[in-house]
């Protein structure tokens, strides 16, 4: 329900972890165990040694299936300050995102453009205290793969909303702020259903070049599909496929030359 609040898990690598909440000890656990609790969006979690944390939530709301979903929390020292957040094909309901500050007083600007890349708004907000959060709409908020691109002044958490029909999910989004980030080289298998039969996918890429090479199984992934297209005057680029454009092959194996930020989101076919 709405006013319900989302549920986490925090799991110990190592023995004698201590884990506080908002400044407050919660628990003492040992490497294996697991901590599963309820608080508001934007809590500070804090443990004396490494940790795994997971954000999730049982029932869709404020509207969907029924279905849960979840994600792994980044720690703090893994953020960025710069995110493109891309609309994909669900409803606008689950199609939302949401940033979350990591320090006071932090600056956003969200420029917003169209699905061809053209800007359409900026728009400007404080987050005032650490933990303050903004939901806004993905993308340019009703067209599929267009983006909106957030920047900030610290550090920012941000989850998005992904949706097929009322199937929803959540993904933890991916900074773009550090030339460090991205990869090279992206393998997986094509998505199977309980029966084994081929489901669909999309996919979208982010770069920070005009003119490198982008292979799909070997491919130039431009001479199978449209060529990429600039964000604005960022200096950015995505191109974005799907299953049947590929022929959905048994792998899908993604590289470069350049850092690429790559989603690949199956959707359709009952699933999401």
């Amino acid at each position: 329900l709405p006013s319900e609040l989302p549920i986490y898990s925090i799991m110990a690598i190592y023995d004698h972890t201590q884990v506080a909440i908002n400044g407050v000890a919660a628990v003492e656990l040992q490497a294996g165990e697991s901590y599963l609790f309820r608080n508001a969006i934007g809590s500070l979690v804090e443990a004396t040694k490494p940790c795994v944390m997971n954000s999730s939530a049982f029932l869709d709301a404020p509207g969907g299936c029924g279905d849960g979903t979840f994600d792994q929390i980044p720690p703090i020292s893994s953020l960025g300050s710069r995110y493109f957040i891309v609309r994909t094909q669900g409803n606008s309901i689950s199609e939302q995102t949401t940033i979350v500050a990591v320090e006071d007083s932090t600056k956003l600007t969200i420029n917003r453009y169209n699905a061809s890349g053209v800007i359409l708004t900026t728009t400007n907000v404080m987050l005032a205290v650490a933990g303050n959060f903004l939901t806004i709409s993905n993308g340019d908020g009703s067209t599929p793969f267009s983006v909106a691109e957030i920047q900030s002044d610290s550090k920012l958490l941000v989850f998005t909303g992904s949706a097929q029909s009322c199937e929803v999910d959540i993904s933890t989004s991916f900074p773009v702020s550090s030339p460090c980030n991205g990869s090279n080289f992206v393998e997986t298998s094509s998505f199977k259903a309980y029966r084994g039969n081929d489901l669909p996918y999309f996919c979208y890429i982010l770069l920070e070049d005009a003119n490198a090479k982008i292979e799909f199984n070997g491919a130039d992934l431009e001479g199978i599909v449209s060529k990429r297209r600039p964000i604005g005057t960022t200096n950015w680029y995505m191109i974005n496929f799907n299953s049947n454009q590929m022929a959905n092959p048994p792998t899908i194996s993604i590289s470069s030359s350049v850092k690429l930020y790559v989603a690949i989101i199956q959707i359709g076919g009952g699933f999401s």
